[in-house]
């Protein structure tokens, strides 16, 4: 896309031209042309950034204000010479083999008349006026009465001459024109009626200015001589004064001036007053800088503005980022104050309009950046679908590209500023492998798993025995990762707390309730292996013997021993209900064993005045101890 503005009194004009070729640059088409005073203005440039371009000029007065050269988007700043000539020219600005014309306007041509007007006495005579232009202007000439006959011209086209009679006046004073490039050439005649008058006009010329306005003239006459007054120009008005007799004045009015200067004449007692009307005021506008490109971020700009005093001028953005901060109107020279707020997407081009001219600000995309999350994925041989998170600037475009065939882009393939790409990971029936997918200029790398070998299981221990009480159990299941497995008892006895189900390596945990009658085998499915759980039988209630059951003891004391009888597994406490009776193995005071066993005990001397017995107590058994006294 290229953007031109252009500068004194020209208009901006923007085409589109959308490119298969990605450096392929469009250029404008020709503008509206440019005035005859010249200027400076602008093509604005959109290319991609990797793109490199330069520009030329085919006319010397077309000059390149800017760098030649450029890469991606950018602005190229023109300057145009005033133009002499009244004839149209044309020159062009190439960019990558594409060319925009500039077209500038011929001056307007001025025609100025020497002398400004011919006055002749009664008896006529051969008058000559010479007609000042420039080369190329056109003219033509024509009487406006028959007493005035154009004998000849010289070079109609440019600067020239025009001849003429005018014949003999029997009669009354008269008055016409020759029109000479559509101006009139007042030519005046004396008559015969009063020859004994005399006339005289102050002042005999005027000059007046572009706006409108009045003058006075004075006319002196002899007593009794009339007078008129008529004009030769439409944009000269007697007010008053249109006749008289004897010394007087006449009023005129000058319409305002829109255009170049003029000349028109007014016909006052037989004399030519001549009036030269300055031009309108011609307000030509120039920009510095006549545009701009700026980065993406926010700026803040101020733009000269270059004009004649008077003339008045206006600021007015075109753009929504663009703001006239300050310097939105004004008279002669001055500044504008620019506000550029901060790109957050793609390049853009706004203009700003500043009396006639296009200032062009041309501001560059936000940088795109990109980065993906997650990064990488890691699925099992079975095939996973992903979704990735792209964050990119809005207007920042990306793609996204499979580089391995079981790796598919199934949405998302393409987008703009954030976005989400998902992709399916087709199931892996081989050994593990790497592949990766290209997503908005990041890699991301999918690592699958192989393809599972055959589940194998094995459960350590096999069997377990225990006890009638019952008892936790567990057994360990080792297996490949990825391989399930379930435990399930085959029992109602044996029951499964912990560790049903698991895939991989794992442990199962169980408890066996108690066993109130004969021994019993259960197992317990473990990953289709068989765990075994040997039960013994409830044993018989237990009992228990003391022997001896009494015991004489000396008054000395001394050690003894007692035994206990009961059957294997029966656990059994002892304990002294005499503080003289204590038990050697046990300093605690209480003995205690499975099965049948025996315990040593002690007698302490008997220093009291009578005999005395105490007990040991077993399980309900009782041994007793009698220690005679001393006499």
């Amino acid at each position: 896309m290229v953007a031109a503005a252009y500068g004194c009194g020209s208009s901006s004009t923007t085409l589109l031209q959308p490119s298969n070729d990605r450096c392929a640059i469009g250029m404008p088409a020709s503008p509206p042309p440019i005035s005859a005073s010249g200027g400076t203005g602008s093509v604005s440039v959109t290319a991609a950034r990797e793109c490199v371009w330069s520009v030329t000029s085919d006319a010397s007065w077309l000059t390149i204000t800017s760098d030649l050269s450029g890469q991606g988007s950018g602005t190229i700043n023109f300057a145009v010479a005033r133009n002499a000539t009244p004839s149209t020219r044309r020159g062009a600005l190439a960019v990558g083999g594409q060319r925009t014309e500039i077209v500038q306007s011929g001056a307007p041509c001025q025609f100025l008349f020497n002398p400004a007007g011919q006055s002749f006495d009664a008896s006529g005579g051969d008058g000559t006026v010479a007609i000042d232009t420039m080369d190329g202007c056109a003219w033509t000439a024509a009487s406006g009465a028959p007493w005035i006959t154009i004998t000849a011209t010289q070079n109609t086209n440019g600067p020239g001459t025009v001849r003429f009679q005018v014949a003999a006046n029997a009669g009354d004073a008269r008055a016409s024109a020759i029109t000479i490039a559509g101006q009139p050439f007042a030519v005046t005649q004396a008559g015969l009626a009063s020859p004994q008058c005399s006339f005289r006009i102050d002042p005999s010329s005027y000059t007046a200015p572009s706006e409108s306005s009045t003058t006075s003239i004075a006319v002196a006459a002899s007593s009794g001589c009339a007078w008129n007054a008529s004009t030769q120009t439409p944009w000269i008005t007697i007010v008053n004064g249109a006749s008289g007799t004897g010394n007087g004045s006449v009023n005129l009015r000058f319409a305002a001036n829109t255009g170049a200067f003029r000349v028109g004449t007014v016909t006052i007692a037989n004399a030519i007053f001549t009036v030269t009307q300055a031009a309108a005021l011609v307000c030509n506008y120039s920009l510095a800088p006549p545009g701009v490109s700026t980065g993406s971020g926010a700026s803040n700009l101020t733009v000269a503005v270059t004009t004649s005093n008077g003339c008045a001028w206006t600021a007015a953005s075109q753009a929504s980022w663009i703001t006239v901060s300050g310097g939105a109107s004004g008279n002669g020279s001055g500044n504008v104050s620019l506000a550029i707020a901060a790109n957050s997407g793609s390049g853009r081009s706004g203009t700003v309009t500043i009396g006639d001219q296009t200032f062009t600000v041309t501001q560059a995309a936000i940088p795109c950046t990109y980065s993906i999350a997650p990064n990488a994925l890691s699925p099992p041989a079975a095939g996973a679908d992903a979704s990735v998170a792209v964050t990119a600037p809005a207007g920042c475009t990306w793609t996204a590209v499979s580089q391995a065939q079981w790796i598919a882009i199934t949405n998302g393939a393409s987008g703009a500023g954030n976005g989400t790409v998902t992709l399916t990971v087709e199931a892996n029936g081989g050994a593990a492998r790497v592949g990766t997918a290209a997503i908005a200029g990041q890699t991301y790398t999918v690592t699958q798993a192989a393809a599972p070998a055959p589940c194998a299981y094995t459960i350590a221990p096999t069997e377990q025995s225990v006890a009638a009480a019952g008892a936790p159990v567990t057994a360990a299941v080792t297996t490949t990762s990825g391989c399930a497995w379930s435990a399930v008892s085959q029992v109602p006895w044996v029951v499964v707390d912990r560790g049903a189900a698991g895939t991989g390596s794992g442990a199962v945990e169980m408890s066996v309730a108690r066993n109130t009658g004969p021994a019993r085998t259960g197992s317990v499915l473990i990953a289709n292996q068989a765990f075994t759980v040997n039960q013994a039988a409830e044993p018989p209630p237990c009992t228990y013997a003391l022997d001896p059951t009494t015991q004489a003891v000396t008054s000395a004391g001394g050690d003894f021993s007692v035994t206990i009888n009961t059957q294997a597994g029966c656990a059994w406490t002892m304990t002294s209900t005499a503080p003289w009776i204590t038990l050697i193995d046990y300093p605690s005071g209480v003995g205690s064993g499975v099965g049948s066993g025996s315990v040593r005990y002690r007698a302490a001397p008997n220093n009291t005045s009578s005999s005395r017995v105490g007990t040991l107590e077993s399980s309900g058994q009782v041994l007793t101890i009698t220690q005679a006294w001393p006499f």
